[in-house]
C-alpha cells in the first residue's frame, strides 16, 4: 500500500482527526458481513421472549464500551487511516 498523501496526512492530524473504539473494531464484536449490527461475545443476558433465554448481547458496529480491546485482523481495511486510531 502507498503511503497517505503527505498533505492530506498533516490535514488529518491539524483538525484531530481520529478513527474511534469502536464494536467493529472490537475482538469481542462478532457481525455478518454486510451488516451493521451483531453480537458481543464478551456479553450475554436472559432474554425474556426468546429461547434459548440466555444470548450474546446485541450490538451495533459504531457502539463502544470500556471493555474494548482491539482486533488489529479488523483494521487492516483501514490501511494508512490505522495511525489516526483513538489511543
Amino acid at each position: 500500500m502507498d503511503s497517505m498523501d503527505s498533505n492530506k496526512r498533516d490535514k488529518l492530524i491539524g483538525i484531530g482527526y481520529e478513527v474511534k473504539k469502536s464494536c467493529g473494531l472490537c475482538a469481542y464484536g462478532k457481525f455478518t458481513p454486510g451488516n451493521d449490527f451483531g453480537a458481543c461475545h464478551d456479553n450475554v443476558y436472559i432474554h425474556q421472549k426468546h429461547d434459548p433465554p440466555i444470548r450474546h448481547l446485541s450490538i451495533v458496529k459504531f457502539g463502544s464500551c470500556p471493555k474494548f480491546r482491539l482486533d488489529l485482523k479488523k483494521t487492516a481495511f483501514l490501511h494508512n487511516f490505522s495511525e489516526f486510531l483513538e489511543k
